[in-house]
């Protein structure tokens, strides 16, 4: 997604990530993760090839609490190297809470860009 109307972010390439607590009771969201798999079978493995810690998602902030039926948005930047893993290999985006050990998990699709082959 390519940003537009704001100053900072004017002409940036971005990712938009996006969650809703759909629980009974408030979580708190606590970081924001991206892990790259070179194949699926790694993936499968939960062998990751690369992992990045994204500390401060624009706007939002984190830790940050999430109340039943609230929406919180978060934007990170879309690098070259980001869009060169998410189309050669696997790139999940991971959001970690509280409320469970294991990250909401997602895979990372890049919208009008054509798949580099290997």
């Amino acid at each position: 997604m390519r940003a537009a109307g704001d100053p900072e972010l004017e002409g940036r390439d971005l990712i938009s990530i996006g969650a809703t607590n759909y629980g009974d009771r408030p979580t708190t969201l606590t970081h924001l993760a991206f892990r790259w798999y070179a194949t699926w079978w790694k993936r499968i493995r939960q062998q990751s090839d690369k992992t990045f810690l994204v500390p401060l998602p624009y706007p939002g902030h984190l830790p940050y609490k999430l109340e039943v039926g609230e929406e919180w948005n978060g934007l990170t930047s879309q690098s070259e190297e980001v869009t060169g893993l998410a189309t050669t290999g696997h790139l999940i985006c991971e959001l970690h809470h509280v409320c469970s050990k294991r990250p909401v998990k997602g895979r990372v699709v890049l919208r009008n860009s054509p798949p580099k082959r290997q």
